[in-house]
């Protein structure tokens, strides 16, 4: 999955607030437990991935880098 082009600059900038945020807790990109962690970073990635044009959060995450863990994992 690549990067979806984003051309609304206030978006853009939510989106790089948020993937800033999500560096500063999981800087090996392996994201877990973010509703315990940061909820309305959780909420801002939930509301970014469906205004940009992805299927899903999980989908939006691979194509930054970033994957979702389970606890198992962690």
């Amino acid at each position: 999955m690549k990067k979806i082009n984003i051309t609304d600059d206030r978006l853009k900038a939510k989106v790089d607030r948020i993937f800033e945020k999500l560096n500063a807790y999981f800087p090996e990109h392996k994201v877990f437990a973010l509703d315990s962690i940061d909820s309305k970073l959780r909420e801002n990635l939930s509301e970014a991935y469906k205004q940009i044009g992805y299927k899903t959060v999980d989908e939006m995450l691979k194509a930054y880098g970033y994957e979702i863990i389970s606890g198992d994992e962690v």
